[in-house]
């Protein structure tokens, strides 16, 4: 019996024991952070070349109805109009109204936009506005001559699009009809078109003047010219925020 006790003693003890160690080593153990990291950062060749709205897949083809333009930062132009209206017999009175040549699909004006991907933004497009001003009059290409008072009108037929890139949302707020005379004092500008928050990011545009009557050149009645070309120019300007934004 006393061998037994012993035992039991013995046993009873060496559990003991082993708690105690087990609380001792419990009230030793040590943590330490690690880290897993992944990094995204915006490619190098991010902006495409512009595309053809027709066939979106497609690079827009050459025209004498736009200009394309240098690539620039994560928001700009990369295609705007350039307006042709035509050859015309001279006349003793050449004030009227002239129809612009249609180009390829239509006048557009294409946007690039990835802000939202970059380090300052949010992941959603911020949105944007396009304007256009003439900035000076038809003046002659050689002589001091210049077309007083002429207009480039627009009908309100706009229509939006988009490259199809990365799910991108085609501009919804678009500009009626308008348009553009030289006023060296005012200065005034037409609203083409803008992107609301959450449009216009990647490639998108806006088009006008899928018919001839579109766009018309309005020259007064009683302007006189002489032979040559009669060029005015066009600016047009992208602001980074929705006219619905206060601008």
């Amino acid at each position: 019996m006393k061998i037994r006790k012993l035992i039991a003693l013995a046993l009873i003890a060496t559990m003991a024991a082993g708690l105690i160690m087990g609380v001792m080593a419990n009230a030793e153990d040590q943590q330490a952070d690690g880290e897993g990291k992944v990094e995204f950062k915006v490619p190098d060749n991010v902006v495409i070349p512009p595309y053809d709205p027709e066939n979106p897949e497609e690079e827009l083809p050459e025209d004498e109805g736009h200009e394309v333009l240098e690539p620039g930062g994560p928001l700009h132009l990369q295609v705007i109009p350039r307006f042709n209206f035509g050859i015309h017999d001279l006349s003793s009175d050449v004030g009227g109204t002239y129809d612009h040549i249609v180009p390829h699909y239509a006048h557009l004006v294409m946007v690039w936009d990835h802000r939202h991907i970059t380090e300052t933004g949010n992941g959603t497009p911020e949105g944007w506005s396009v304007y256009a001003q003439m900035t000076s009059e038809f003046e002659h290409a050689t002589l001091d001559l210049e077309l007083a008072g002429a207009q480039i009108t627009f009908s309100d037929a706009r229509s939006s699009g988009t490259g199809g890139q990365l799910g991108s949302v085609a501009p919804s707020i678009l500009g009626g009809a308008g348009a553009l005379e030289y006023d060296e004092v005012a200065g005034s500008r037409l609203f083409i078109g803008s992107a609301d928050e959450g449009e216009g990011g990647w490639n998108t545009h806006i088009a006008f003047g899928e018919n001839e009557e579109d766009i018309q050149l309005v020259i007064p009645t009683g302007t006189s010219a002489v032979s040559g070309v009669y060029t005015a120019v066009v600016q047009w300007t992208l602001t980074s925020a929705p006219k619905n934004a206060g601008n």
